[in-house]
């Protein structure tokens, strides 16, 4: 299973479905409902049966099952967010994911973006960083691929 966060019209989310086949799943959240409609359009004429799409916040994913998604995508989300919504988010993209799932967190900096360093930074400490890049300039992208915590 996996969760595309901020899925937008789908670009990611159709070769997400792609990749979960048939039998998998792919819950493709974002709170304007127009990019979910036209996700919903493209997926049906395109025969994807795989594709959940909610309108919602990724603050609030109450219809996914903890610890049930193998991976997340939230590309660009979190620096797209009100910082109020940070921690929410991510402590959802915690219990979300299974034990061995990952994560593939992204975040622009420069004029639009609502994330400073410090906090991108505080929100790594919360994961297990497998693998990160931080940009060749002050307007490049911040990634990270994370995985949760061991206990």
């Amino acid at each position: 299973m996996a969760a595309d966060l901020g899925c937008g019209p789908g670009f990611y989310t159709l070769g997400l479905a792609e990749c979960v086949g048939p039998e998998g799943r792919v819950y493709a959240v974002d709170s304007d409902e127009k990019t979910i409609r036209a996700l919903e359009r493209k997926a049906d004429k395109r025969g994807y049966r795989n594709i959940e799409a909610h309108v919602s916040s990724a603050s609030d994913l109450r219809f996914i099952k903890d610890g049930s998604v193998d991976f997340v995508l939230a590309n660009g989300l979190l620096c797209s967010m009100a910082p109020q919504d940070h921690e929410p988010a991510v402590s959802e993209i915690k219990r979300i994911l299974k034990s061995k799932g990952q994560a593939y967190l992204s975040a622009t900096r420069g004029f639009y973006s609502y994330m400073s360093k410090t906090e991108w930074e505080r929100i790594l400490e919360g994961f297990k960083v497998e693998r990160r890049g931080d940009g060749f300039s002050w307007i490049s992208d911040r990634w990270a691929i994370v995985s949760p915590m061991q206990i």
